[in-house]
C-alpha cells in the first residue's frame, strides 16, 4: 500500500473519531482476504465493504493506465503491482489476433474487437506497441471513419480490457464473491462498489444466488447509484453502483 494512501485513510478515520481502531494494514488482492484474516487471526467479519475501482494514484503512476495525450510517452504496464503476471505490452505482443478480439469483447464489449485485434496484430509486425501513444494511434487507425466520434470510447474499451486482463480482475471478483459466505459472518452484512456493467452483472448475479440458495437477504432491490451532489464533488463517482446482502 502506497505511503499516501494509508496516510489518507488515517486522517479520514480520525475524522470521525476512529482513528484508535485495531487497523490490519495488508498489501494484497482482495481475492486472498480469506488468507489475510487468517494470518491476522480474525474469523469473520461484520461487515465487507469492497471498493472495485482502482485508485486515482494509479492514473499518476506512469505505467500507462490512462489514455490522455500527456501520457502517450508512458510504457504499456498496467499491472497494479509489478511483481504479478505480464504487463499489457507484453500481452499485446504474445497473444494471436482471435485472443486478443475475445479480450476487447469480453472486458470491453467493443463492437470494433476484431478490427481492433487486426490492426494490433499488423502494428507489431513492423514494430512492438510499447507506450500508450503507440497503442492509441494504433487502435485510432481501427476505428472505421462513420464512427471517429466514437473514436474515444473505443480507446477507452480497449485500454479498460488490457487492464482487467492483466490484472485478472474478473477472475479476483469471481474468488471473493464464493468466499463471501465464509467471510462475513451471520448477520452481518457485504457490500461491493462497481464501476462497469460486467463487475455489476457478476455482483448482482452472484447475490441473487446466496439469496435464492437461501444465504443471504438483499439490503435493496436495485443498486445504489451517487445523486448528483455527490457526481459534482467526486466525477468519478458517475458510473458506480453499490449492492449490499445480509449474510443469513
Amino acid at each position: 500500500m502506497l505511503e499516501s494512501t494509508r496516510q489518507r485513510i488515517l486522517e479520514k478515520l480520525k475524522a470521525v473519531g476512529a482513528d484508535r481502531m485495531n487497523i490490519v494494514w495488508a498489501n494484497a488482492n482482495y481475492r486472498d482476504l480469506l488468507e489475510v484474516m487468517r494470518k491476522a487471526d480474525v474469523k469473520k467479519t461484520d461487515k465487507l465493504l469492497l471498493d472495485l475501482g482502482f485508485s486515482s494514484e494509479q492514473l499518476v503512476a506512469g505505467r500507462g493506465f490512462a489514455y490522455r495525450p500527456e501520457n502517450a510517452a508512458e510504457p504499456l504496464d498496467m499491472r497494479y503491482s509489478k511483481d504479478s503476471g505480464v504487463s499489457a505490452a507484453e500481452a499485446l505482443h504474445s497473444l494471436k489476433e482471435d485472443e486478443l478480439a475475445d479480450i476487447f469483447w469480453k472486458y470491453g464489449e467493443e463492437r470494433f474487437s476484431r478490427r481492433v485485434a487486426k490492426q494490433i496484430v499488423m502494428s507489431r509486425e513492423r514494430e512492438r506497441i510499447m507506450t500508450v501513444g503507440a497503442l492509441t494511434e494504433c487502435v485510432k487507425r481501427a476505428v472505421p471513419r462513420f464512427f471517429k466520434k466514437g473514436e474515444r470510447d473505443t480507446i477507452a474499451r480497449v485500454f479498460q480490457s488490457l487492464r482487467i486482463y492483466v490484472n485478472g480482475e474478473l477472475e479476483s471478483l469471481e474468488s471473493i464473491l464464493q468466499d463471501l459466505p465464509d467471510i462475513v459472518k451471520s448477520g452481518g452484512r457485504a457490500g461491493i462498489i462497481s464501476f462497469h456493467s460486467l463487475e455489476d452483472r457478476m455482483v448482482k448475479n452472484a447475490f441473487k444466488k446466496l439469496v435464492d440458495d437461501g444465504k443471504a437477504k438483499l439490503i435493496a432491490k436495485k443498486p445504489i447509484a451517487p445523486n448528483e451532489e455527490e457526481i459534482v464533488h467526486n466525477p468519478r463517482s458517475r458510473s458506480s453502483k453499490l449492492r449490499a446482502i445480509e449474510i443469513i
